[in-house]
């Protein structure tokens, strides 16, 4: 019988992993190292002690009510920030020279998952990749903030917070490519419906 070890070997790449795209979610997910548990923990505590920091400064303008509608608020536009976030790697795909890409909705584990279709993503395509949505949507927001109330400066740092959070995946995805000495390859096959982790063999 004809595997996918055998196939991929075939063409000058060694078999790392098959996955389904929720199993190669949950494989990334595991991987740690100094560099992604830093980075995140550093921009999560450094978030939350920056608006911290403007509930303390701001206080007195900021009733509690305000505050509550306001982080309420924040928390409704990250969930409708998502599809912008995907669409920002479908772009980024498309950018790096991917010919067939998807966005995928996983209702029961409530994400989506933008897949290039047959193509390899290496080291520097997954860095752009998964990376452009957390610079992209960071900068967008942090360039509002001189131009906005009290309020509106809770909405935003309440989302920089979430999104962070939820760039966490992507962020261990860069970072575990970075972390691979070797060519490593990710690639989809749509058909098939699974996703696989290749090093190349022959330069």
């Amino acid at each position: 019988m004809h595997t996918s070890k055998d196939r991929y070997k075939e063409k000058g790449y060694e078999l790392i992993g098959e996955f389904n795209p929720n199993e190669l979610n949950q494989f990334i997910s595991k991987f740690n190292s100094p560099i992604s548990t830093f980075f995140i923990a550093f921009t999560v505590v450094g978030l939350l002690a920056f608006t911290a920091l403007l509930f303390l400064l701001l206080a007195d303008n900021l009733s509690s009510k305000d505050a509550l509608f306001s982080l309420g608020l924040g928390l409704i536009i990250s969930l409708g920030i998502l599809p912008i976030h995907e669409v920002i790697h479908f772009i980024a795909f498309k950018a790096m020279g991917a010919k067939k890409v998807i966005i995928k909705s996983f209702i029961s584990k409530g994400y989506l998952l933008t897949i290039a279709d047959q193509f390899y993503a290496g080291k520097r395509e997954i860095i752009w990749v998964s990376l452009a949505p957390f610079f992209f949507i960071t900068v967008t927001c942090i360039s509002f903030l001189p131009y906005l109330n009290t309020n509106g400066i809770v909405v935003i740092c309440t989302i920089l917070v979430i999104h962070t959070s939820i760039c966490s995946t992507d962020i261990k995805m860069a970072d575990y490519f970075l972390n691979q000495k070797s060519d490593t390859f990710l690639y989809s096959d749509l058909k098939k419906g699974h996703v696989y982790l290749l090093r190349r063999t022959i330069k």
